[in-house]
């Protein structure tokens, strides 16, 4: 009988220091991580040319957790090694080396660099902030940073842009005063954690504790380098016992700026924006087509890539068909780095003869990231009957119109009067259709040609979806999903109202911008305080009540009223 067991373990070593004066000594780390640890013995440490090792100890702690009923274990031994260097230059500590359950594990190589200098005491440093301008080559306590998982990418390639709080020391109260924001991109939020969860994390041989604060998918709206902007956060960095309270700091990340490349030769004329991986079908009801009377025909993208922000295809122009700009309806869903979903496309088609009428091939084009070639899909061409818009003819119908002459002959010395009574009201229906169907296609019109007229029209929808939205989370007391949709949905009003591109914005360029437009001076603190309080709730620890996001959606259908 043959038995497999299955177990997990890491196996990571790291530095309390990258860089050290001659002759003082430093602490190497190395943990071993896992489910099941017994019988396992002290990692094989190696030999360092330069580098003494005093000595070491070893430790371990157990956490047990019921999650859902079931309980989990994991296992932890850390080894500390006492290291001293007695020349200066620059050293590789190499791989500590282990051998458990038939596996050989290895950890990273670890860089240090000694320098000339004072020897200090062995004691930890007081728990301090390093500032950015101030620190020499030293890693700083507590920093902010962007983990961006591509460095170039086409216009419409999305990428994963993480925002990480790294920590040396403890922290206290963690505030955040400027939510992560971008330019030049279409972003979908993938996680935005109610509270901070703390793991982990090695950096060129340092260890740090690390949390998520977001993490964003951005999507590049055109061939313009995408800039992600700073984010800042409040901190209180606790102290060692000469100083109790702590110190409070303002901490910011770097700017960082993601190269948008052009796409490779070979663009297709059918190409217009859609990149990732799609494919395209057809749906239309071609049964009792007449002239002058619209049919829809729905072309449904499904895959995945840039699916929210695709142009419709084009529909070729002929002489026998009008067509008229197309609605669209998607459903996506964030899967791994990018979006999955469907996308349909509803044109509504006139035809203008009758007969048997042919509509085009529909010819389009997507980029595929992964081959970085363009594919072409066709759709059509499909043959469709269309019948007069009113049927008269053969022999039935000539007896029938006989028939009815008839009647226009004296009957008993009186004439028949040829006009029915109430003639005029036989018409109203066909008035009233034709009046109803004139409106329709020059509010058609009107919405193609005038952007600004469109969005208006679009603008009650998206509120009163938005605002059922919204009073079902409070109903469900979900304050992080409800301030999500209330920003989402008083940016959406914003873009839609003013023509701004109000999602890539900072606040304080909306508020600016708001202003310039001649918005009543009154509404933009209001406005300002709902987009701040919504960052608060997203990223921080804060909770708010049923009746706090009662009366913020007050105020949110206040300001809403008074802009519109």
């Amino acid at each position: 009988m043959v038995i497999l067991l299955f177990f997990s373990l890491t196996f990571t070593a790291s530095i309390d220091r990258t860089t050290v004066p001659v002759g003082e000594s430093f602490n190497v780390s190395v943990i071993i991580e896992g489910d099941e640890l017994s019988g396992i013995g002290e990692p094989e440490a190696p030999g360092i040319p330069g580098i003494q090792i005093l000595g070491s100890s070893r430790s371990q702690s157990t956490q047990i957790n019921f999650i859902n009923g079931k309980l989990t274990k994991s296992t932890s031994l850390t080894f500390d090694y006492q290291m001293i260097a007695n020349s200066e230059g620059e050293y590789t500590i190499p791989p500590f080396s282990l051998k458990y359950g038939g596996q050989h594990y290895e950890t990273e190589p670890i860089k240090i660099s000694v320098k000339k200098g004072v020897p200090r005491r062995n004691v930890p440093p007081p728990a301090v902030y390093e500032d950015r301008e101030t620190r020499t080559g030293e890693f700083r306590n507590v920093f902010l940073d962007s983990d961006i998982s591509k460095s170039s990418v086409y216009p419409g390639e999305p990428l994963v842009v993480s925002q990480f709080l790294y920590t040396k020391v403890n922290l206290g109260d963690i505030q955040l005063t400027s939510s992560p924001s971008y330019e030049n991109v279409w972003v979908e939020n993938v996680e935005s954690p109610t509270r901070l969860d703390f793991s982990r994390a090695t950096i060129n041989g340092i260890a740090y504790q690390r949390a998520l604060l977001k993490r964003d998918i951005l999507f590049p709206l055109g061939e313009k380098d995408i800039k992600i902007n700073p984010i800042t956060i409040n901190v209180l960095i606790r102290g060692d016992m000469f100083s109790f309270f702590g110190e409070r700091k303002e901490i910011s990340s770097e700017t960082r700026t993601i190269l948008v490349k052009p796409f490779p030769p070979g663009r297709l004329a059918e190409f217009i924006d859609a990149v990732g991986k799609f494919e395209i079908r057809a749906d239309m009801d071609s049964s009792n087509l007449k002239v002058d009377s619209p049919f829809p025909l729905r072309l449904i993208v499904k895959g995945e890539g840039n699916i929210s922000l695709m142009s419709a295809p084009k529909f070729p122009e002929t002489r026998k068909l009008t067509t008229y700009d197309p609605e669209s309806k998607v459903s996506s869903q964030v899967s791994g780095s990018t979006l999955k979903g469907e996308r349909t496309f509803t044109y509504l088609i006139t035809p203008k003869v009758s007969g048997i009428i042919e509509i085009p091939e529909i010819k389009w084009a997507y980029f595929d990231i992964k081959n970085e070639t363009f594919v072409t899909r066709t759709i059509g061409p499909w043959q469709v009957r269309v019948k007069p818009s009113s049927e008269m003819g053969g022999e039935g119908e000539t007896a029938k119109i006989n028939k009815d002459i008839s009647y226009v002959l004296p009957i008993n010395g009186k004439t028949v009067s040829l006009m029915p009574k109430f003639f005029p009201l036989y018409f109203l229906p066909s008035i009233l259709i034709l009046l109803i169907s004139g409106y329709y296609v020059l509010e058609a019109r009107k919405i193609q040609g005038d952007r600004g007229y469109a969005n208006m029209k679009v603008i009650p929808r998206e509120l009163k979806n938005g605002f059922r939205k919204l009073e079902k989370e409070i109903a469900g007391n979900n304050p992080v999903q409800f301030y999500e949709d209330l920003t989402r949905l008083l940016l959406k009003f914003i873009k839609l109202k003013f023509h701004m591109e109000s999602f890539g914005m900072k606040k304080i360029d909306i508020i600016s911008e708001l202003r310039d437009k001649k918005v009543p001076e009154q509404i933009l603190p209001l406005l300002q305080e709902l987009l701040e309080r919504s960052e608060t709730v997203r990223f921080t620890s804060l909770k708010l009540e049923k009746k706090e996001m009662t009366g913020d959606l007050k105020t949110a259908k206040e300001v809403i009223n008074a802009l519109y």
